[in-house]
């Protein structure tokens, strides 16, 4: 299958489109700039900048030939315009997907449900919804935190059980769902 992986430099995708290539898969790593950041398992990348390609025709025309597109697109942060990374670029690439009878799985968050009150939730739920209403083909995942080698979780993890003492996040009645990065070994 030929699949592209959109966020496929990101820590997720990365790992995914690993996996998938080890597999037998022809991956399409997708990121900005010439290249991503660093080479691409399979050496086929594909540039794109999720705040500015928000045109359906574009994605028409880079996804001829695409079996499966994953979207593994996805940052926190204030200083970032979410509504567009997670919204209004995934639903022109959605669209142009639907449109060529392409499958498509889109890697969301935990919590982007109805109770979801962070901006980062309310985008990744947003095009969640849009996705499972418009697309027969679709699939959405919502992993919690993504455990592995190299991941910002893994540090974090690794400083806190470098401590003397346990720390207690707030007050340490939160529910997660830690995912390995194995979990895309998984899917293939």
């Amino acid at each position: 299958m030929k699949i592209l992986i959109t966020g496929g430099y990101g820590f997720i995708g990365a790992h995914c489109a690993e996996a998938l290539a080890a597999a037998g898969h022809d991956v399409i790593k997708g990121g900005r700039g010439e290249g991503g950041r660093g080479k691409s398992i399979s050496g086929h990348h594909m540039a794109m900048d999720f705040m500015q390609d928000l045109d359906v025709q574009l994605w028409r025309r880079r996804l001829r030939g695409i079996d499966v597109v994953i979207n593994a697109v996805g940052a926190m942060g204030p200083a970032r315009n979410l509504e567009t990374l997670h919204f209004a670029a995934p639903r022109a690439l959605f669209d142009a997907c639907r449109a060529m009878n392409i499958e498509v799985i889109n890697i969301s968050a935990l919590g982007a449900d109805a109770e979801a009150s962070s901006r980062f939730h309310l985008t990744k739920k947003a095009a969640d919804d849009y996705l499972l209403a418009t697309h027969p083909r679709a699939v959405v995942l919502q992993p919690s935190l993504v455990y592995g080698p190299g991941g910002a979780s893994a540090r974090m993890f690794d400083t806190l059980a470098s401590l003397p003492a346990i720390p207690l996040i707030g007050d340490g009645g939160q529910w997660i769902q830690p995912v390995h990065n194995a979990f895309c070994k998984v899917a293939v």
